[in-house]
């Protein structure tokens, strides 16, 4: 049984660092994540406490102790005062720190329906439905037609930064994190201490997914030696589920169309003279290629969808509290950043990732939301129990649960037969 809650219900999880003083040199990328890398991971309760991630070495502290200790870190901010990357435009946004964490602050007035960020098709590192392996050099064309969406992008990651791609996107790729601590690393007996069972499942299943994928990427590897080891792979995988977008793919990019018509052009005109066909049968044939082509794109473009890593626009911290939309624009091929909320100079800027539980922040993005407006809590309804019982008392457990561990899913125990339902909690 699945039950909305109310974030008021959810305590996230903290982050710590391993010594005073020390500084992550790639901590103008770390959001959307927070920074999870080893060397920049803050106290606990340092600074806001809405957002942000937690190493499993902080879980374990923190679960197996249940408390939260209080002391702050404070280090000078040294962000650099833009957004800017080659392709990529920015509109009255610079990074900055806000007590401690990173994040993206206004620095005009901001309204609803404004383009916050604007990155030209090349910029991104994008995965499209037609697109065939660009990097045959390095990969075989069977594992990139097999793979999915986000172990694709992983590969051009890694094929770009082991230069066997052009080094397109050096400046974004240089300020990823060295490290991610997303808890697909983590230990069985670290799960554990997550007291969560369905999300301990799909972690483990997520685990074992992914050491298929690289032994599939090792066999069909072909680039130079040494091949990328396990954990760069899982790195770049991490990378990748923590900061790509995705959005319905309305079809090719208006210059491509152009050059195709072109081209059905040249070629209905060189059959004509050719074959001696009259002119109007060729025009018929054209229209109707034309017209095929704007129904499959129309047809598909509901199930088709594109998949990018967006520089500028992955710096934006999450919050479920706001509205925003990423789209791809054909005519520009462009991706382009609008927000349907409001913000004042000086305010920190947030953008939705999505529809997204805490269960599913912490799996993929490394942190939980406080006051998320999409949490679930996943319960257990045996045999012979109502659901309304059930209900009651496993969020009443869980809420005193969170409380005592700073955890933020429980799940009621049962033995019998379980189903699920997904309901409003009133």
């Amino acid at each position: 049984m699945d039950v909305m809650v109310g974030g008021h219900q959810c305590l996230r999880f903290l982050r710590t660092a391993p010594s005073v003083g020390t500084r992550c040199e790639h901590e103008t990328s770390c959001a959307p994540l927070g920074c999870l890398t080893r060397l920049h991971r803050n106290h606990p309760l340092r600074g806001d406490l809405s957002h942000g991630g937690m190493g499993r070495r902080a879980a374990r502290s923190i679960l197996t102790s249940g408390t939260i200790g209080s002391s702050a870190i404070t280090e000078p901010s040294t962000s650099p005062p833009s957004l800017s990357y080659p392709g990529v435009s920015a509109n009255g946004l610079q990074l900055a720190d806000f007590e401690g964490l990173r994040g993206v602050q206004a620095t005009q007035p901001i309204q609803s329906g404004d383009t916050l960020v604007n990155v030209l098709g090349p910029a991104a590192i994008r995965i499209l439905p037609e697109d065939s392996c660009p990097c045959t050099n390095f990969v075989r064309p069977d594992f990139w037609k097999q793979a999915p969406w986000y172990a694709k992008a992983g590969v051009l990651l890694l094929a770009e930064r082991s230069g066997q791609l052009p080094p397109t996107h050096t400046a974004y790729l240089r300020l990823l994190p060295e490290t991610l601590d997303t808890p697909v690393l983590w230990t069985d007996s670290e799960l554990d201490l997550l007291a969560n069972p369905p999300m301990q499942e799909k972690i483990k299943q997520q685990r074992r997914e992914w050491a298929d994928l690289y032994t599939a990427f090792s066999e069909a590897y072909c680039g130079p030696s040494p091949a990328p080891d396990k954990q760069t792979f899982l790195w770049a995988l991490q990378c990748v589920r923590s900061r790509a977008f995705s959005g319905p793919h309305p079809g090719p990019p208006i210059q491509q169309r152009l050059a195709s018509g072109a081209a059905l052009c040249t070629l209905g005109a060189a059959y004509v003279v050719w074959a001696h066909v009259p002119l109007e049968s060729a025009l018929n044939a054209a229209i109707a290629a034309a017209l095929f082509n704007l129904l499959y794109d129309v047809l598909l473009s509901g199930r088709r969808r594109w998949y990018a890593l967006l520089p500028g626009v992955d710096s934006i911290n999450h919050s479920s509290h706001v509205e925003s939309d990423v789209a791809y624009r054909v005519f520009g091929d462009s991706f382009e950043l609008t927000t349907g909320s409001s913000f004042q100079p000086g305010e920190q800027v947030f953008i939705s990732y999505g529809l997204q539980s805490n269960d599913t922040l912490l799996q993929y993005y490394g942190f939980v939301e406080q006051d998320n407006r999409h949490e679930r809590v996943q319960l257990d309804v045996a045999d012979g129990e109502s659901r309304a019982q059930v209900c009651r008392e496993g969020v009443e457990r869980r809420k005193r649960f969170i409380h005592h561990l700073a955890l933020q899913t429980f799940r009621g125990k049962g033995n019998g037969v379980s189903s699920r339902d997904c309901f409003p909690l009133q």
